[in-house]
């Protein structure tokens, strides 16, 4: 039936959450193929949605009230890759993406501010968000200013501690940079 397509998103979006798992050995090749797998038929099911029931783009757009799993992330992915959803339903995807971009604290959102960017130069129509714009110009200063600390103090980077200091040293360096331009 096509409304238990809308249930079975949201059985699949635990499968999806990396932060649950063990990805350590043999267990964690496992988990990996069981989340790439989840997010695979995640896919398909919104662009059965899309395609084949329209009728349950509504409802399937107002999963970005779900938190839970981060549901609301994914399904504003997949609407946010769609142009088969009205622009106010689109716009609000971006809002979320974009959110994304700038948390510092998740581990895609360096990944998902440099695909936003790439976006809005394919979408002129739409005023790039700065915070995102700002997150990815120092992540990227700070990428330059790191690989120069490490070839010159190689040693310094070598434990993990160093690694993060170094790193965290070149971010700072990379935002007074930004923010003075």
């Amino acid at each position: 039936m096509p409304k238990d397509l809308i249930v079975k998103y949201i059985k699949l979006a635990p499968l999806t959450d990396l932060s649950l798992g063990d990805y350590g050995g043999w267990k964690g090749k496992i988990n990996v193929w069981r989340n790439n797998r989840a997010v695979t038929r995640m896919y398909k099911i919104a662009k059965s949605i899309e395609s084949d029931h329209p009728e349950l783009k509504d409802e399937f757009a107002r999963l970005m009230d779900r938190h839970e799993f981060r549901i609301n992330i994914a399904v504003a992915g997949m609407i946010f890759d769609s142009a088969h959803y009205d622009a106010e339903i689109r716009r609000r995807a971006l809002t979320i993406i974009e959110a994304v971009a700038c948390d510092e604290k998740q581990v895609s959102s360096l990944g998902v501010a440099m695909g936003l960017i790439d976006w809005y130069k394919k979408h002129p129509e739409f005023t790039p968000n700065e915070a995102v714009l700002r997150r990815n110009a120092i992540s990227t200063k700070a990428g330059e200013l790191f690989r120069e600390k490490r070839a010159d103090n190689y040693m310094a980077s070598a434990s993990y501690e160093g690694f993060l200091e170094m790193y965290d040293e070149s971010k700072r360096e990379a935002e007074a940079i930004i923010d003075n331009l």
